[in-house]
C-alpha cells in the first residue's frame, strides 16, 4: 500500500479485497498547478483491488463502515 494515504478498506464478508487511497504527491502537484484542494483531492483519489465488489468499506476518515 505505497500509493498514499489509505482512506477506505474494502471487505468481502471478513476478508480484505482492496482499498481506496489518496496519492498525496499527486494532490500536492495539482494544488501547485492551481487546483483548489477539494478538486485536487478528487483527482488524486484511487483504488486498488476489488473495491467495486466489496460488501463493506471501512472508512478511516469517518471511523465507521458502510455497505456498498
Amino acid at each position: 500500500m505505497a500509493e498514499g494515504y489509505v482512506t477506505g478498506i474494502a471487505l468481502d464478508e471478513d476478508q480484505i479485497i482492496g482499498y481506496q487511497f489518496v496519492n498525496l504527491g499527486k494532490m500536492t502537484d495539482f494544488i501547485k498547478k492551481g487546483d483548489d484542494p477539494t478538486t485536487a483531492y478528487e483527482k488524486a483519489k484511487g483504488q486498488y483491488g476489488r473495491v467495486d465488489d466489496a460488501v463493506k468499506i471501512i472508512d478511516r476518515d469517518r471511523n465507521n463502515c458502510y455497505c456498498t
